[in-house]
């Protein structure tokens, strides 16, 4: 399942949130944060002239992808546990 698929279903749970997993919840809203953190890395990579400023956006944009993937893989493991239990 892409990215987007993901930010469907969190826009879907975060609508119905009271009746929810709040641990789900709260991995949606990481997985968006860490979208959310790569997009501003991006977006000062495109814009830094500065050598030591790319780098520094570079190793951003890393850290940003990494935490994007921790939450993914996070995200995959809990529905595959929870499959039958999650909100409808």
């Amino acid at each position: 399942m892409g990215a987007t698929r993901w930010m469907q279903i969190f826009d879907l749970f975060s609508k119905r949130q009271e009746s929810c997993d709040t641990e789900l919840i709260e991995l949606l809203k990481s997985l968006r944060q860490a979208q959310k953190d790569y997009a501003v890395a991006l977006s000062c990579f495109e814009e830094v002239t500065e050598v030591d400023k790319i780098d520094e956006t570079i190793f951003l944009m890393a850290a940003a992808r990494k935490k994007y993937s921790y939450y993914l893989r996070k995200l995959r493991a809990y529905t595959w546990k929870n499959h039958e239990t999650m909100c409808r």
